[in-house]
């Protein structure tokens, strides 16, 4: 059996501005009311040939003719304002197959104002017949210069199958658990040959390594 050469799917960054998002709506939405008070007079309707047509600009139309016209451009409209979305970055994992893009979230882990963004791969470390996924976790500190260019500025992978034998699992983000003004982050590990052998990583915001966590938990069995 021969290993899928796939490649790895890029994650797209995009902007989104909210306020230009909901003028362009009211636009359109404006624009339909016009239209249709303008050239929908349901008040006089005219009769030619027993069906109802519209005056528009001295020609009439079947209102059926119309209100095709009114439900096919709206959602061309709508669809073509959501996205209009600038790309902002486009971030790609470091081999085939590494399912890069797993699990995202955004936290201000280093409390600087800006959003920061982690990525797990869940399969990185992969390689048919010859090594299995190991998990990597990325996370990219946000603000101005963000972009495709950008490098993790913290990064921990699994030690599977060596040191502690275990794989990256999942990550959450708990919030500002300790209270020191710092989103925080979990990650779970487990070791795939031992059953119930999941763990969750503790890591207050603020720290520059991932390879000493500020606490571990297990989950309660039974």
């Amino acid at each position: 059996m021969k290993a899928l050469d796939l490649k790895t799917v890029p994650i797209n960054i995009v902007f989104i501005d909210l306020q230009l998002k909901n003028d362009m709506a009211k636009s359109i939405r404006m624009f339909l009311q016009n239209f249709i008070k303008r050239c929908w007079n349901l008040h006089q309707p005219l009769r030619l040939n027993n069906k109802l047509r519209i005056n528009l600009g001295g020609m009439m139309v079947p209102r059926k003719i119309v209100l095709a016209f009114i439900l096919i451009i709206t959602p061309i409209c709508v669809i073509h304002a959501l996205n209009d979305m600038p790309l902002l970055a486009q971030l790609q994992g470091e081999h085939n197959m590494s399912y890069f893009g797993y699990s995202i979230m955004s936290l201000d882990f280093n409390h600087d104002g800006y959003d920061d963004l982690v990525v797990y791969s869940m399969a990185y470390g992969y390689q048919y017949q010859q090594s299995a996924s190991r998990g990597k976790v990325y996370i990219y500190y946000g603000g101005p210069g963000f972009s495709s260019a950008s490098e993790p500025a913290i990064t921990l992978e699994g030690d599977y199958p060596e040191g502690e034998q275990r794989i990256i699992s999942s990550i959450r983000s708990p919030g500002d658990i300790n209270g020191d003004g710092f989103d925080d982050l979990i990650i779970g590990d487990r070791n795939p040959d031992i059953p119930g052998s999941v763990r969750y990583r503790f890591y207050f915001g603020g720290t520059s390594d991932l390879s000493s966590p500020d606490r571990i938990e297990y989950p309660l069995h039974g």
